[in-house]
């Protein structure tokens, strides 16, 4: 008696989804993959207490199912204790008129931003991520407060001279959820980076 398997394998559905973002005022266009889960884009002006020269662009990718939170230096609303999964990305308001610093300086900078925040338990990455053909400093930390799992993943890039920061943050009570599994989700971002002047 012969026995035969045949195995098949079917494409696994893709998870992510390609944009493209082109930042106010001539500053450049972002292009990545993002997952499919995040099918809303929320762009505003984060207006500052010390006026314009403060102020900053920001642009939001998150699920549509959450809340929508837009941060303002002039109104306080208080940001979602947990169902965040989202990506922002800012740069100032004005055009930058220094020079930028270098990477590992950006990196701890990045990193002594978050420690003042309360990141403090527990680091989940601090590397450098080639995103195209860009060298991208990475930091974050997770974090558990009240049973609500938070993670903060901070990158920076060069666009034109200007510095964009790019905050993946996850806040959720889920049990289940890994440090890996967040981690691998904004790497696979990064890399997937094309930065266009």
């Amino acid at each position: 008696m012969v026995v035969l398997f045949l195995v098949a394998c079917l494409p696994r559905a893709r998870s992510t989804h390609p944009v493209t973002l082109v930042l106010k005022d001539n500053r450049g266009v972002i292009k990545m993959d993002i997952p499919n889960e995040w099918d809303t884009l929320i762009q505003w002006t984060h207006y500052s207490d010390c006026g314009p020269p403060c102020d900053k662009i920001k642009y939001r990718f998150q699920p549509k199912i959450f809340p929508i939170a837009q941060e303002n230096g002039e109104l306080y609303t208080k940001s979602p204790a947990d169902s965040v999964d989202q990506l922002t990305i800012e740069h100032e308001a004005e055009k930058f008129a220094g020079s930028a610093p270098d990477i590992a300086s950006l990196r701890n900078g990045m990193k002594q931003m978050l420690l003042k925040e309360g990141y403090r338990d527990h680091l989940v990455i601090d590397t450098v991520i080639m995103g195209g053909k860009d060298s991208i400093p990475v930091t974050g930390f997770s974090r558990e407060v009240s049973h609500i799992k938070k993670f903060n993943i901070r990158a920076l890039v060069r666009l034109k001279g200007d510095l964009v920061l790019f905050e993946f943050e996850l806040r959720s009570r889920k049990p289940v959820l890994k440090d890996g599994i967040f981690v691998q989700k904004v790497t696979d971002i990064i890399r997937s980076l094309k930065l266009v002047d």
